[in-house]
C-alpha cells in the first residue's frame, strides 16, 4: 500500500513539473506554432524608413505589427481595437491610406490623432 506522504509527494512534484512547462524565458515565442514574428527593422534619425512594397509586409498576420501609411508618415495600429487582426473595414494594414483616410472614412483622421508615426514612407 503506498503511503499518503508519497501520493503527496508524487502530486506536489508533478504540478510543479506542469507548472513549469507554462513556463518561458522567451517572451518572442509565438503562439502558434510555426508563426514567426517579423522584426522590426532597423530605424534611422527619424525613426522607420520603408517603402511602400515593405511597408506591405505589417499587415497585422501572422504575428506581424500592423502598420498604416498616412500623407508619408508611418503608424503602428497593432493596438487599436478597430484593426484588430490587421483588418478594418475590410481595409487590411500594411498600405497606404491617405486618399482613403480623407475620401472614404466617416472619422478622417481623428482615430490616429494621439498616435505618434513611427517613421515615414521612402523611395
Amino acid at each position: 500500500m503506498i503511503s499518503k506522504k508519497i501520493i503527496g509527494g508524487i502530486m506536489a512534484s508533478l504540478m510543479s513539473i506542469a507548472l513549469l512547462a507554462g513556463c518561458t524565458t522567451d517572451s518572442e515565442t509565438p503562439e502558434t506554432p510555426g508563426e514567426t514574428p517579423m522584426e522590426t527593422p532597423a530605424e534611422g534619425e527619424d525613426g522607420l524608413e520603408l517603402t511602400i512594397e515593405e511597408l506591405a509586409e505589417y499587415d497585422g498576420q501572422d504575428g506581424n505589427k500592423a502598420y498604416i501609411a498616412i500623407d508619408g508618415n508611418i503608424y503602428d495600429v497593432t493596438e487599436l481595437p478597430p484593426w484588430s487582426g490587421g483588418v478594418h473595414n475590410d481595409f487590411p494594414a500594411g498600405q497606404d491610406y491617405t486618399e482613403e483616410i480623407r475620401e472614404v472614412s466617416p472619422h478622417g483622421l481623428s482615430p490616429i490623432e494621439d498616435l505618434e508615426p513611427v517613421g515615414k514612407i521612402v523611395e
